[in-house]
């Protein structure tokens, strides 16, 4: 079932860990933190970036997958990723910065609870480079993985559906038969298939 998908943002990151670590480990653009009360949120952040970062990962294994499309909406996860992609994002935003926070969060090593979050997480994503499924999009990129379908061969803009399973012979491709008509103008059927794969 196609659902609408989710902008996580580094602003979520409370949801897997404390907003208290978060302000403590989070930087801006220009070296503001809020310990030193010259944070500006509206500047990149560690934070943003983070998260950014995780999303980008997160689209480029369905990508690299190749059997199902993203959203058309940008910086969008499937909504059962936010909670991995918040984990993934978490994990590289606090842990590199030495102090107590990193020695706490990664106490018991990856059994520890953020620890396990980010190894499920990692899971995920593997599942996703593989071909996992997970829920479609309601706005679905076409093969491009950028823009909207369009399934006008004559157009310079086709972008055909992201599809999982191509096959043809040395009549048509699956496109054609569905059409009825090859590129080249031959009416074909579905009793025209020959079975001589290309």
């Amino acid at each position: 079932m196609s659902q609408t998908w989710v902008i996580p943002t580094g602003d979520d990151l409370w949801q897997v860990v404390s907003r208290s670590i978060v302000q403590k480990v989070d930087e801006d653009s220009a070296g503001g933190k809020n310990d030193t009360n010259d944070f500006d949120s509206l500047l990149d952040t560690r934070a943003k970036k983070a998260v950014q970062y995780a999303i980008q990962e997160v689209r480029g294994a369905i990508e690299t997958a190749g059997r199902y499309p993203v959203s058309l909406t940008a910086g969008s996860v499937p909504p059962e990723g936010q909670q991995h992609v918040l984990a993934i994002a978490a994990w590289r935003l606090c842990l590199p910065v030495p102090g107590l926070i990193a020695v706490i969060m990664a106490d018991g090593g990856a059994f520890s609870p953020i620890g396990t979050l980010y190894k499920d997480a990692c899971a995920w994503v593997k599942m996703l480079a593989g071909g996992g499924s997970f829920t479609d999009a309601t706005n679905p990129a076409g093969a491009d993985y950028r823009t909207a379908i369009n399934n006008d061969k004559s157009s310079a803009s086709y972008n055909p559906a992201v599809s999982g399973l191509r096959w043809g012979d040395s009549l048509a491709d699956d496109d054609e038969y569905t059409a009825g008509i090859t590129d080249d103008g031959v009416v074909v059927s579905r009793f025209s298939q020959n079975m001589n794969t290309l």
